[in-house]
């Protein structure tokens, strides 16, 4: 929704939830229904107003403009454009749309995070990156170091959580003989059993050590 003050500066208030719709197009994102709400005040057809925004390459711009309401995220220069336009916003109502689609998109991606998370135990590498990495990804990437854990086992006791982490090393240790492909030596075990946990790092042969801030090595297929 937009309105103008007294200074004829248009103000833009994004409902909430978002899901707005114009002409064939919609957007769940604060960013995108601004954009969709200065189309229709321009009165054009989409090609005709980003023609007017400034863009010559018209397929070009309306794939910018589509990128906005798809993504909320997308190239500055067409914010930039609609700025320098007749239906600009003010700064405040600008910046207020894109900090809410940031917020939004960060709460998606940490949903879908949460979607994937697996509990699993994972071998600790030497090396940050691998060494070969075209090698490391057709040999199986991280599942080569991984296994997928019950989903229950944050509920299980400690001492059998010690267990499925100690069977693991002895396993490893004897497939890779201390080693991690691509990654160099072993220098423990990373215990993940909640998102969003600290994971529980583990010595080389398999003892409880601490809590630690570190993440996954990618995602694992490896199930017991």
């Amino acid at each position: 929704m937009a309105n103008s003050s007294n200074d004829n500066t248009i103000t833009f208030s994004a409902p909430a939830p978002v899901d707005a719709y114009y002409r064939g197009r919609r957007t769940q994102y604060p960013i995108g229904a601004l954009l969709l709400d200065a189309w229709r005040r321009s009165d054009l057809p989409l090609g005709r107003f980003v023609s007017a925004l400034g863009y010559r390459n018209l397929a070009g711009g309306c794939r910018a403009f589509d990128a906005w309401l798809a993504h909320g995220a997308g190239l500055a220069d067409l914010l930039r454009k609609l700025q320098q336009s007749p239906w600009a916003v003010s700064a405040a109502s600008l910046d207020e749309a894109l900090n809410a689609s940031a917020d939004q998109r960060a709460a998606e991606q940490r949903a879908a995070a949460e979607a994937a998370f697996r509990p699993m135990v994972q071998a600790r590498p030497e090396l940050s990156r691998p060494t070969a990495i075209t090698f490391f990804a057709l040999l199986g990437g991280p599942r080569l170091f991984t296994r997928l854990l019950p989903e229950d086992v944050a509920d299980h006791s400690e001492a059998d959580q010690d267990a499925l982490v100690a069977a693991f090393a002895r396993d490893f240790a004897t497939r890779y003989n201390g080693q991690i492909p691509f990654f160099g030596g072993i220098t423990g075990y990373l215990l993940f059993t909640t998102f969003g946990e600290r994971p529980w790092l583990f010595s080389t042969e398999g003892v409880r050590v601490a809590q630690v801030d570190e993440r996954p090595v990618g995602s694992a297929v490896i199930r017991v």
